[in-house]
């Protein structure tokens, strides 16, 4: 993952961020908001999923109908996989439905590291 970058285009033109500086992306309609490093944010306009399919990464998933994660920037697990405190102190839900998916991505992810 170190060297791939996602190409996203916003209202000051386009540019690539590597995707080892995505915290998690979130949906807001058709708009994407991407929270980056550096307590820095843009926003898109495509929808999450479109760029789920573009990342298509193993260190990504998806915990919330709103929510897609970087793997490796989760710090912390909260209660029974609830919630995940990310780098930078930002907060995801884990919707009750995504709770086995984030458990498998975390177990494979792991492997890899």
């Amino acid at each position: 993952m170190d060297n791939k970058k996602l190409l996203i285009e916003h209202a000051e033109g386009a540019e690539f961020i590597p995707l080892a500086d995505i915290i998690y992306c979130q949906a807001k309609d058709n708009w994407t908001i991407i929270a980056l490093k550096e307590h820095s944010f843009c926003q898109v306009c495509q929808t999450l999923k479109s760029i789920e399919e573009r990342i298509n990464s193993d260190h990504f998933t998806r915990v919330h109908r709103s929510y897609l994660v970087n793997l490796q920037q989760i710090d912390k697990i909260q209660g029974c996989y609830e919630e995940l405190k990310m780098t930078e102190s930002h907060t995801v839900p884990v919707s009750r439905r995504r709770k086995k998916e984030l458990k498998q991505a975390l177990k494979t992810t792991m492997k890899l590291m």
